[in-house]
């Protein structure tokens, strides 16, 4: 079943994000490129991606220039396709457009986030990889169904390694008025605070970060902000997530012996 590739800007950088649409996990996705719809295909990344998202730093945004994306999945030996789409890197946007662009750009990486924003640690949940061996397919979706605390070889995610860490990604607090919830599984509800970070890497719910001060949350429901197809802010609400969660309990080092 084919999937959705959707391809924003950053920076004049294409940043690829696809839709999984398999319940069990591939091994890996591999991206390609071509500058005609029939190839040559060329690959992108030399290890096998393990997120459903890339961003193609070798191919920034040059005027009348076209160049095809698609994206391969594997399955055991045999990789299959998965996703194709089309971007034409010829920016049409009007003189205001790349003026504004410029200067919010200029806002948020300069200004925001490094005056009101710390680095964090981020978590990203992997698509991809290898599945847990008490993992099942759940509905529409996989998990893992260890009985104890935290599963020691995916780590609650159904896919083995459980997570992809990247380190010092500026992520700015936003500590607004809050209706507190305290839900059975150890996650506080809070309304009002939200998150906001750059363009990439790509958050989606499930992911968590780490602060300075050692406190965990939790990333639900992230939208992005957008002018003419370039992504320029993505912003999410944060739940904290008590000490004694299983989360607490994740670490590179932990991440290590689990990959």
């Amino acid at each position: 079943m084919p999937g959705t590739l959707t391809i924003t800007h950053d920076s004049r950088v294409p940043i690829l994000s696809w839709t999984p649409r398999l319940p069990y996990p591939p091994l890996g996705y591999q991206a390609y490129w071509s500058p005609g719809v029939d190839g040559p295909w060329k690959g992108l990344n030399q290890e096998m991606l393990l997120l459903t998202q890339y961003r193609d730093d070798a191919h920034p945004i040059r005027t009348n220039n076209r160049i095809y994306y698609k994206v391969n999945y594997k399955l055991g030996a045999v990789e299959l396709p998965w996703v194709t789409s089309t971007l034409f890197l010829a920016d049409a946007s009007p003189a205001w457009v790349q003026r504004v662009l410029g200067e919010i750009r200029r806002r948020h990486t300069a200004i925001m986030l490094p005056m009101g924003g710390e680095d964090c640690d981020l978590y990203l949940v992997r698509a991809a990889g290898e599945v847990c061996p008490t993992g099942e397919v759940v509905g529409n979706g996989f998990r893992c169904t260890f009985e104890g605390r935290l599963c020691p070889q995916c780590l609650g995610t159904g896919i083995l390694g459980g997570y992809i860490r990247m380190a010092d990604v500026k992520i700015r607090v936003r500590n607004a008025q809050e209706q507190v919830e305290l839900r059975n599984d150890g996650i506080v509800v809070t309304e009002g605070r939200r998150g906001y970070m750059a363009a990439f890497p790509t958050v989606q719910t499930g992911d968590f970060f780490v602060r300075v001060n050692g406190e965990r949350y939790a990333i639900t429901n992230v939208t992005s902000r957008e002018l003419q197809g370039h992504r320029t802010l993505q912003v999410f609400n944060i739940n904290v997530i008590e000490p004694e969660h299983p989360l607490y309990e994740i670490t590179e080092t932990v991440l290590e012996r689990a990959a």
